[in-house]
């Protein structure tokens, strides 16, 4: 990714985007003019072993429900709900099992990016009511 961007740029990510957005940052943060991150957690991983029984229900071919799970767990209830979860739905069945193993792979053995924060010498806002 850092090859294909340019010397400077702003920086985002949403979900397992986070993760990748905090390695961006950890590895180049001269070359980050700003930063935006939500839904994510810089933390290693809080519950290792029930990602994994994720992993293997996916495995055994339990895909579908597991989506409908993480859906439950992350989507909020609204008028846009109902968009939001058949993009998902949409969305995953788009990159298939095979995506999503590696992807959870990924967030589950993400190293400890909390530090970067401290070294963050980039403009900031608050998010929310004020």
């Amino acid at each position: 990714m850092l090859s294909q961007a340019p010397s400077r740029f702003a920086l985002g990510g949403t979900s397992a985007g986070g993760n990748l957005a905090l390695e961006v940052l950890a590895t180049a943060p001269e070359r980050v003019l700003g930063f935006w991150l939500t839904g994510s957690n810089a933390a290693v991983h809080g519950d290792v072993a029930g990602a994994r029984r994720q992993q293997e229900r996916v495995r055994a071919g339990d895909y579908e429900r597991v989506v409908e799970e993480l859906g439950d767990r992350c989507m909020v209830a609204g008028p846009c709900g109902p968009a939001a979860r058949a993009a998902l739905r949409a969305m995953t069945r788009r990159a298939g099992p095979e995506m999503f193993l590696r992807q959870s792979e990924a967030v589950i053995t993400r190293a400890d990016r909390s530090g970067v924060f401290g070294a963050l010498a980039v403009p900031a806002a608050p998010l929310g009511p004020s």
